[in-house]
């Protein structure tokens, strides 16, 4: 998670070494594809990672036959792939 860190808009000088899992700090994002969004590090570890634009291009290309990004239920940015078959 810490990797898709762009800013603190809430505390700016907290960055997401000081950040906790269950923080309400706003705070803006930047994906592996470059899609940015804003929302607090507690929500990001209940909704899993990653961007919901990637999420929601996952889940199309996956139920056309494609490849899926699966994130960690844990919140952290570690992606995988797996090629549908």
């Amino acid at each position: 998670m810490a990797t898709e860190f762009v800013e603190n808009l809430t505390r700016p000088n907290v960055g997401p070494d000081l950040l906790g899992p269950n923080s309400s700090d706003r705070c803006r994002w930047r994906c592996h594809c470059g899609h940015t969004w804003r929302t607090t590090p507690g929500n990001r570890v209940k909704a899993g990672p990653g961007c919901t634009k990637c999420r929601c291009a996952a889940k199309l290309s996956a139920d056309q036959g494609g490849v899926t990004h699966y994130g960690s239920p844990s919140g952290n940015a570690a992606y995988s792939t797996v090629a549908n078959s």
